[in-house]
C-alpha cells in the first residue's frame, strides 16, 4: 500500500490540495496538475500555465507547528531526503522544467514556495547532512542523507490573502 492511501496520507493529500488552492488563487492563470497518487511517483505535480507544464512541484505539508515556530525551531530550513531531491532534479532535467518546492505550514495556512532546481537540473544551494528522521508519513525512523533547504528567499503566500473567509 502506498503511504498516500493510509489515514495520515489521506489527510496529507487534503492539506496538499489546500496548498495548491492558495497558489492558484495567488497566481492567476496557473494551476497545479497532480501526479497519479495510485503510482509511486517521486514528485507531486506540475505547475501549469495556459495548459502547458512550466515546472515540477515537490510538496510537503507540516501540521506540527505554526509558521513562526517553523522559522525558529527549524531555523527556516526545510528537510527533504537528499536522494528524493536528486531524483526529482533528474526528472526536472529530463522534462526540461524547473523544480519548485511547496512547503505548506498547515496550522498557519502559509505556503512557502522556493525554486529547488532549474530546467537543467542544477540544484540551488542546500546543506547535506546525515540525520535521523521520520521514515514515512506513517512513522518509523531512518538515518539518511538529508538536504536542508534554506527558505529565507521563499515566496510566502497566505490563505487569508486569497479573499476566502472561513
Amino acid at each position: 500500500m502506498l503511504d498516500i492511501n493510509s489515514p495520515l496520507g489521506i489527510i496529507s493529500a487534503q492539506h496538499e490540495k489546500q496548498a495548491y488552492a492558495i497558489f492558484e488563487k495567488q497566481r492567476q492563470g496557473y494551476t497545479i496538475r497532480h501526479t497519479d497518487k495510485t503510482k509511486p511517483i517521486s514528485y507531486d505535480g506540475w505547475i501549469i500555465y495556459k495548459e502547458n507544464p512550466v515546472a515540477l512541484v515537490e510538496t510537503k505539508c507540516r501540521d506540527d507547528c505554526l509558521y513562526h515556530e517553523f522559522v525558529q525551531k527549524y531555523k527556516n530550513h526545510w528537510l527533504i531526503s537528499e536522494s528524493k531531491l536528486l531524483v526529482n532534479a533528474d526528472k526536472a532535467k529530463v522534462q526540461k522544467l524547473p523544480l519548485y518546492g511547496f512547503l505548506y505550514i498547515v496550522r498557519s495556512k502559509v505556503l512557502m514556495v522556493v525554486k529547488l532546481c532549474n530546467a537543467g537540473g542544477q540544484l540551488t544551494a542546500y546543506e547535506a547532512k546525515l540525520s535521523k528522521t521520520k521514515k514515512t508519513i506513517n512513522g518509523g525512523s531512518i538515518e539518511r542523507m538529508n538536504a536542508y533547504i534554506p527558505m529565507r528567499s521563499a515566496t510566502i503566500l497566505q490563505w487569508f490573502m486569497t479573499g476566502h473567509r472561513e
